[in-house]
């Protein structure tokens, strides 16, 4: 009884997350154009294999797009090798530093490079991604911001900077939990309220017409509204199209094959 339950549950319509923890895998890519779109990854023998940062060039060894290269690659010794922390390389130069991960950066007094912090930056740093979390300036200083209301009212321009985040409404920088929040159809996208976790739990939003409102996709609109060449890059890399034909398929989660391999053990 108990997989079919399981199973039940997973055929139910869902509110749509796409959990940036779950990047996908070059190993779980079966369309060859979405392998070939991340430099990471190289299409042989019919499947896609990891480049695991060796060979990568600057550019993409260090790219900070939707891919989130930087999480796990670094540029040292004029070549890209897998990232190892900031602590594990022991430059004193603060440009050193920031070329070997978009996260490190170098203060004084330090013997090695270090993760960005609020605290420690200066004023004209901000905003920056740190390990707190998001830095902005407020009182003055480059601090860490607990909700988009911390920005000030009238300060359109650092709110505008965290789209997605916060939202400018009525003169006040307003933190997003919600896609109805959104009052226009151009306005209507997505958003992230954990401002703790930059760029990690992404809710998509769509117009519903039919209401007039803004409100937040579900996995059988998602599945019915991505292709082959949009599922993994509408779904910040988080999807990828299950078969190696664009005219057969569907767009499924880089999570759920580990969630398919629980149920299958389970119903053995």
């Amino acid at each position: 009884m108990l997989p079919i339950l399981i199973l039940f549950a997973i055929c139910q319509s869902k509110l749509v997350q796409f959990n940036r923890n779950n990047l996908c895998q070059c190993s779980q890519f079966v369309y060859e154009n979405d392998c070939n779109f991340n430099d990471y990854c190289a299409w042989t023998d019919f499947k896609c294999i990891d480049n695991k940062c060796q060979g990568l060039q600057q550019r993409v060894c260090l790219d900070t797009s939707e891919n989130n290269n930087y999480l796990f690659c670094a540029w040292n010794n004029n070549q890209c090798s897998e990232f190892r922390g900031c602590e594990y390389y022991k430059y004193k130069d603060k440009l050193l530093c920031q070329q070997v991960n978009a996260q490190c950066t170098y203060y004084d007094g330090d013997d090695q490079c270090s993760i960005k912090q609020c605290q420690k930056e200066e004023k004209q740093s901000c905003p920056i991604i740190a390990a707190e979390g998001i830095c902005f300036v407020y009182d003055g200083q480059c601090q860490k911001i607990e909700k988009c209301e911390d920005i000030g009212k009238a300060d359109l321009v650092q709110c505008l900077t965290l789209a997605g985040y916060c939202l400018y409404q009525a003169g006040q920088c307003k933190t997003l939990t919600s896609c109805s929040q959104f009052i226009q159809p151009e306005d209507c996208s997505y958003y992230n309220s954990n401002l703790k976790n930059f760029r990690h739990t992404i809710n998509l939003c769509y117009w519903n017409y039919k209401n007039g409102q803004c409100e937040q996709i579900t996995d059988g609109i998602l599945s019915l509204s991505l292709t082959p060449e949009t599922c993994l890059t509408d779904s910040f890399h988080t999807y990828h199209w299950s078969t190696n034909n664009n005219q057969k398929g569907e767009c499924i989660s880089c999570a759920y094959g580990y969630l398919l391999g629980i149920i299958l053990y389970i119903i053995v």
